[in-house]
């Protein structure tokens, strides 16, 4: 088994406002050796970095993020929320995002959305991707046919293991998964041993407590994805 990876969850959520270049900044700087962000879709069509379907929570925006252009998105701010010090941070286009971590740390990007253009939308994807010069990426959703699709594009996938799924590793590797991602409740020693028996890498989220950082090692997962990544760190190399 490989070295246990630190994963920053949508950069360094818990230090800086979520999904945006403060965060993931943030997070390469704490030593992440992954970075997870979300991507959805413009109105016309460009992959940004948020994670909810709509603008509210997260900016000083508000209606759904399908019915905004890119250039309306990137007006609004998305760092105030969290504290002061972020006000003016920007909902980043996906390319944005990846010119941060490109040299820095692996990407693993969430697709939110499904649906009509999805060929498309992960054409796009992978487009913005590839001009970074990012190695390594990973593109992962809840949805089997993302990760379908991303799969029969070529890309490396990991299937975010849907609520109540049974043969989770079994399902992964059927869709073209190289990777599978269970929440810290899916997660259990047999099902991670089953991933590795197919030879999956896996992956526990959201990992915020080192209890929770402890029992994930111990299972023998090979990532592990939390707000944190400064204290998954320290807890990884503590002696």
């Amino acid at each position: 088994m490989g070295p246990l990876f630190i994963v920053g969850h949508r950069g360094a959520a818990g230090l800086a406002p979520e999904n945006t270049l403060a965060s993931f900044r943030a997070a390469v700087e704490c030593g992440a050796d992954w970075v997870e962000l979300d991507v959805r879709f413009s109105l016309d069509g460009v992959p940004v970095v948020i994670h909810d379907p709509k603008l509210d929570r997260t900016t000083d925006g508000a209606g759904w993020v399908r019915d905004h252009t890119a250039a309306e998105i990137g007006t609004l701010d998305a760092g105030r929320w969290f504290g002061a010090a972020f006000h003016g941070e920007r909902v980043p286009l996906l390319a944005e995002a990846l010119a941060v971590m490109s040299g820095r740390a692996g990407v693993n990007i969430e697709i939110k959305e499904t649906g009509d253009g999805l060929e498309r939308s992960l054409g796009q994807v992978l487009r913005d991707t590839g001009h970074s010069g990012l190695q390594p990426f990973l593109i992962s959703s809840f949805s089997p046919e993302v990760v379908a699709r991303a799969a029969a594009l070529g890309a490396p996938a990991g299937l975010l293991v849907p609520p109540r799924t049974r043969q989770a590793p079994a399902m992964a590797l059927r869709l073209g998964a190289g990777t599978v991602i269970f929440s810290t409740r899916q997660a259990s020693a047999a099902r991670l041993a089953a991933a590795r028996s197919l030879g999956l890498p896996a992956w526990v989220y959201t990992v915020n407590d080192r209890k929770a950082f402890r029992r994930a090692e111990a299972m023998g997962a090979q990532g592990v994805i939390g707000d944190r990544p400064d204290l998954l760190r320290s807890w990884r190399d503590a002696p």
